[in-house]
């Protein structure tokens, strides 16, 4: 059994609710194994603040490969702050399984009223005054400007693929080496086109969700690294042997996969999402870049699924 998130259908992370709002959330995930799941399969919850949801709700039969939506019904707690809930998917006979998926949201401070302070009346004397002429002053108005909100989307992969070092593709994005002592690496595509083209891109983390792996990979062929790649419809040239330079992130270990600081894409990497908007798509490669294979006749190979993290100002 496993599970794949596939995308927030509700509430993206950092909604804002008022203390004690109702608001439904919902995951759409994906059968990501190879068995389909059962009647009695839930979603249960794991940890962090539960905002009144249950314990578990039911998750109907879906065939492998499959997406389906899960509807969990909450409610943001009265105290001001940032609050997550995590949940993940779990079997008939009690067996967690898959990706775990969040809700994070703000409830934030309530605004407080300024008192406008109130002035005594005083007594004005009478002055006798000679009047002299002036010129008619003319008021300058004065500009108020207005920055435009942050907004963060998560985006899954629209399309995805490898190749290896002999030239064959396939569907999965895994990277690594293969039996045959052939590279392997792995392409990714996200639909940017939800962000406007004048949008200024502020930061942006590519999350592995969930992974695994074949032998060792990180131990026997080095970092992980990103690299920017518009390679349109993916084909056997897109193959690029190493070594690369010019890396929009890098991981070298299974720690580093999910610490945040890691995924955060590096200056590179925002410039070149920044210039993919005008053409409505982001495209990535995943290589190991120290050594193309260890030659041992054994794969090793990160299997990840991944989602990408965009904070931009409109």
């Amino acid at each position: 059994l496993n599970a794949a998130y596939v995308a927030d259908v509700t509430v993206p992370d950092n909604t804002e609710f008022a203390p004690g709002e109702a608001f439904t959330k919902v995951w759409r995930v994906r059968n990501s194994g190879t068995c389909t799941w059962e009647a009695g399969t839930q979603l249960v919850f794991v940890s962090g603040e539960p905002m009144g949801g249950p314990a578990a709700v039911d998750v109907p039969s879906v065939a492998p490969g499959s997406n389906t939506d899960i509807i969990v019904g909450l409610v943001a707690p009265t105290a001001p702050g940032t609050y997550r809930g995590t949940w993940q998917l779990q079997s008939p006979e009690g067996v967690r399984f898959g990706s775990q998926i969040y809700v994070q949201i703000i409830v934030p401070e309530p605004a407080t009223a300024t008192p406008t302070p109130t002035e005594e009346p005083t007594e004005t004397p009478t002055v006798e005054v000679t009047e002299t002429p002036t010129e008619e002053a003319t008021a300058t108005p004065t500009a108020t400007s207005t920055t435009p909100p942050e907004v963060t989307i998560t985006l899954s992969p629209s399309s995805k693929g490898q190749v290896d070092g002999g030239g064959e593709i396939h569907s999965p994005s895994n990277a690594g080496d293969t039996p045959d002592n052939l590279g392997l690496q792995g392409f990714l595509t996200f639909d940017v086109s939800g962000i406007p083209d004048s949008a200024t891109i502020l930061s942006a983390k590519l999350e592995f969700i969930s992974w695994d792996t074949l032998g060792d990979p990180f131990g026997s062929l080095g970092c992980l690294r990103v690299y920017h790649h518009n390679y349109g419809t993916l084909d056997a040239g897109d193959y690029t042997p190493p070594p690369v330079t010019g890396a929009l992130a890098r991981f070298c270990s299974e720690a580093d996969l999910s610490d945040p600081s890691e995924q955060a894409l590096n200056s590179t990497g925002i410039g070149a999402l920044q210039d993919s908007l005008g053409g409505d798509q982001f495209q990535i490669r995943l290589q190991f870049n120290e050594h193309e294979t260890d030659g041992d006749g054994v794969s090793d190979c990160l299997r990840p699924t991944l989602q990408l993290e965009v904070t931009y100002q409109p």
